[in-house]
């Protein structure tokens, strides 16, 4: 009876265990992921050549990034053109002159934020 016991035990610490250590990477990653996003995905630069009168973002067909930035701009209302880079060709030809081969890509004014991060885009002033 005891070493049944124990080994119930003994299972529950290493099930425990294993669910802590699963916790502690994926609230660790998330915060590294988040944290990384903050950093180095804005480039300041002029970029008004590739605007019209509204900041751009380039997406592609399929990109969960790119589906994210566009849910964040319909929810918020923002007043940006969406340029798909799989549908129109110039569109691709526009990032690739930028030397960015990643999508989602915002153009805003001053500023190219590589990427999807709601912290980097809650900072833009582009309300329709």
């Amino acid at each position: 009876m005891f070493k049944s016991s124990n080994l119930v035990i003994k299972s529950i610490k290493s099930i425990t265990i294993l669910i802590l250590i699963a916790l502690l990477g994926w609230f660790g990653g998330s915060f590294a992921s988040s944290y990384l996003n903050k950093q180095d995905s804005v480039i300041k630069g002029d970029y008004s050549a590739l605007l019209d009168k509204s900041p751009v973002l380039y997406v592609a067909t399929g990109c969960p990034a790119c589906k994210k930035a566009k849910e964040y701009i319909d929810n918020n209302n923002l007043n940006v053109e969406i340029r798909n880079i799989s549908s129109n060709p110039k569109w691709l030809e526009q990032l690739n002159s930028l030397e960015i081969n990643t999508v989602p890509t915002l153009l805003f004014k001053e500023k190219l934020i590589i990427g999807f991060s709601e912290y980097n885009y809650q900072s833009l002033d582009i309300k329709s």
